[in-house]
């Protein structure tokens, strides 16, 4: 919880920190950030020239409002993704994200937990692999939009939870043929693992 704040203070995960740059250009960073998660928006911003997708997680705690902003396709959104979308019931539940920083073949890469009522959310869908393709060119395409549509899918069905809109179970319309876990180093090291102790 963040002290003296009446307006809506934003975040960001980076470096396996939830981080935060004042008016001044000044970063504070945090291990956790926790209050009533009140929805999920998507947008678009423009990030070094290049239109990127982003989702805000939008929480509240009492008088703060909080807004965790993550490039739509990384990692760490997948991971909160896939376990809030193991969530089947918001109401009176507060929702804690905890970050670490974890190091792969020498590689950093930052490791994501997700709680609910002080339970720790499974991931509780697994995604589908990356296509590849040849394009006319000899070019080899990799094409993540099955994930992308299920993932967004995922995001409205955690959306119609919190307003109370759908019934408490997961989404059956969602295709369920040929998933897999993601092989990827990349992927593999943000499925999470046992929770910290201390939290």
């Amino acid at each position: 919880m963040l002290t003296n704040s009446t307006q809506k203070t934003f975040f960001s995960i980076a470096n396996g920190k939830i981080r935060h740059r004042d008016k001044d250009g000044n970063i504070q960073t945090y291990d956790t950030i926790e209050g009533y998660l009140t929805r999920i928006g998507r947008r678009q911003r423009d990030l070094g020239g290049h239109p990127t997708n982003v989702i805000d997680l939008e929480i509240v705690d009492g008088a703060d409002n909080y807004c965790v902003s993550i490039i739509a396709d990384s990692g760490v959104a997948r991971s909160i993704i896939c376990s809030l979308y193991g969530i089947v019931d918001f109401k009176g539940k507060t929702v804690k994200i905890v970050t670490r920083l974890k190091v792969v073949n020498g590689k950093e890469y930052t490791n994501v937990y997700v709680y609910s009522g002080g339970d720790q959310a499974k991931w509780a869908i697994k995604l589908p692999e990356p296509e590849s393709f040849k394009l006319p060119t000899g070019e080899t395409h990799v094409s993540y939009k099955k994930r992308e549509d299920v993932l967004s899918q995922c995001i409205d069905d955690i959306n119609a939870r919190i307003s109370g809109d759908s019934p408490a179970e997961a989404d059956d319309d969602l295709p369920d043929d040929g998933y897999g876990p993601d092989p990827s180093v990349d992927e593999m090291a943000f499925l999470g693992g046992p929770a910290p102790e201390e939290y």
